[in-house]
């Protein structure tokens, strides 16, 4: 297995900022995709702690339901 770098050792922490710099800016967190079995839990829990720190730095993150999802088929052709 390949050494992952510790990206998140490399984030700037929230205090030290005057502002919020993402204020304004959105982000969609595709909520299957996080709890479907096969998920490992680091992985989620990454993605959560990432999803966090968005949104201390003024970002609104929220789960979201790709409309592919929704359709009765995933074939748009059909």
């Amino acid at each position: 297995m390949q050494e992952v770098p510790d990206y998140a050792a490399q984030l700037l922490p929230v205090e030290g900022l005057s502002s919020k710099p993402l204020a304004g800016v959105k982000f969609g967190l595709i909520k299957e995709t996080m709890d479907e079995e096969g998920v490992e839990e680091d992985v989620a829990s990454a993605v959560k702690a990432a999803a966090l720190h968005l949104q201390e730095l003024g970002a609104s993150v929220t789960e979201v339901i790709p409309s592919r999802l929704c359709s009765k088929t995933l074939n748009p052709f059909e």
